[in-house]
């Protein structure tokens, strides 16, 4: 039998599409697969034709169907491991959750499950299974990307990304599964290679019997057909990709930063109930001043005469459960207290009038000695993200102008502690706080506080 070795026998899926190993897990002892290559269809009675349709031209031969408002098909190839009967776990959890929401969620072996559901749909891209660091960073595009509720954030505490979590194992026990997202093969019977090496097989016989001479000629036509078939698909699912990386990161440069973090009022609370279980003395040694960000707590204590650094170790062991740090000549030692803080999720912005003129105001109406807020623009600068070991941008692509403006504010020397200072501010929307600091005066026995953060606005 000739073998025609213009074209290979079957197409291979693309490297992004379908699920690998590692894109399959096992819960409550079912079988599920993630990262599929999600497609919205078009045709509401003729689906399945549509599904193999796309599923051809992918290089894919399993699928799973979602009906909603719209029906999505799910696509996968059995040489990346998505066989015939297992569910789709973006789906499933789909029909549990909703129409509109994200997650972050950890597995036993140390993955987390990451899944986007926006209008009903699942967002394509986001629909896999992979460690913390890469979870983080897709639930923060996704957050930045779509709008969700803040209680439709569901992430394992340790990703500090939300409050709201949810337990996979709980929501995917097997009762609660729907039998219609399982994987299904898209054709049946032999697959599109058995039936190509079968009707090569029934052609070379014809060939053979009508002559070696007409053979020859078949032969070249349909390896040229098939030569031209084969470059189309190949330049048509090369632009598929090249767009979806397009998207991705328009995507990502968009992303608003302040929506990965904690509101206002969330960062004033965490940090003034983590200052206010400071001790004003350690062993002898006396509180100079603190300093609280979004992850941790820097409280820093003066040395008394007489005193040792040894000392002061061993109290912050006892008191605190940390391990103390010294600078170098011995005068001051510090601690950190970790903490987390849910991430404020995004906010309808006022224009940048309006933001600064609020701002001041409403501190300029507190009359406060010596209270200046200093408030200046930041030029925001978008660019593309670079993934350590990826690929460059595509050079044709240029970052776009941010849609939101950028104003860093710095309040020092207030006498009042920040949850007085922002008692009553009406513009909580688009502020966001990076830093707290407080230092002690002993003399006087007063506090002066500093606060750090950003406005944001429209542009």
């Amino acid at each position: 039998m000739f073998i025609n070795k213009a074209r290979p026998l079957a197409r291979k899926a693309p490297s992004i599409f379908g699920a690998n190993p590692q894109q399959i897990v096992e819960i409550n002892g079912v079988i599920f697969v993630s990262n599929l290559y999600w497609l919205l269809l078009s045709s509401s009675t003729n689906y399945m034709a549509e599904a193999r349709k796309e599923g051809d031209r992918a290089g894919c031969d399993v699928v799973a169907i979602r009906r909603g408002r719209r029906i999505q098909a799910g696509f996968v190839t059995r040489n990346t491991g998505g066989v015939k009967g297992m569910y789709s776990l973006a789906a499933s959890l789909a029909a549990l959750l909703g129409d509109s929401w994200c997650c972050g969620l950890k597995l036993n072996d140390g993955r987390y499950v990451v899944v986007v559901v926006h209008d009903g749909q699942i967002a394509p891209g986001f629909d896999l299974i992979t460690d913390a660091d890469a979870a983080r960073t897709k639930l923060r595009e996704a957050i930045g990307l779509f709008k969700f509720a803040p209680e439709a954030i569901f992430a394992s505490r340790e990703l500090q990304l939300s409050p709201h979590t949810k337990d996979i194992y709980e929501l995917l026990k097997p009762k609660a599964l729907r039998k219609d997202l399982r994987l299904k093969r898209l054709r049946f019977g032999m697959t599109q290679r058995e039936i190509a090496v079968s009707a090569a097989g029934v052609g070379v016989l014809v060939a053979i019997g009508f002559g070696v001479h007409l053979y020859q000629a078949y032969k070249r036509d349909a390896w040229a057909q098939a030569a031209a078939k084969e470059q189309a698909e190949t330049a048509a699912r090369l632009a598929r990709i090249n767009a979806d990386a397009r998207t991705k990161l328009m995507a990502e440069a968009l992303a608003h930063p302040w929506a990965v973090q904690p509101t206002s009022e969330d960062f004033i609370r965490i940090c003034s109930a983590a200052s206010d279980s400071l001790p004003l003395s350690i062993a002898g040694w006396i509180l100079d001043s603190w300093k609280c960000n979004a992850t941790e707590l820097t409280a820093t204590y003066r040395r008394v005469t007489g005193l040792t650094d040894d000392q002061f170790a061993e109290g912050v062991r006892q008191v605190v459960g940390v391990q103390a740090n010294f600078d170098g000549p011995g005068d001051f030692g510090s601690f950190d207290v970790p903490h987390s803080m849910p991430a404020g999720g995004d906010d309808s912005l006022a224009s940048a009038d309006v933001m600064q003129s609020g701002f001041l105001s409403h501190f300029q109406a507190l009359n406060l000695e010596g209270l200046r807020p200093s408030v200046n623009e930041k030029a925001v600068q978008l660019a593309f993200p670079i993934k350590p070991g990826g690929p460059p941008p595509d050079p044709s692509l240029k970052p776009p102008q941010a849609t939101w403006r950028q104003f860093p504010f710095i309040l020092r020397g207030s006498v009042l502690p920040p949850d007085r200072l922002f008692e009553n501010f009406s513009h909580y929307a688009g502020t966001r706080i990076d830093a707290i600091s407080a230092t002690l005066n002993p003399g006087k026995a007063e506090l002066t506080w500093q606060i750090e953060g950003n406005l944001y606005a429209q542009r």
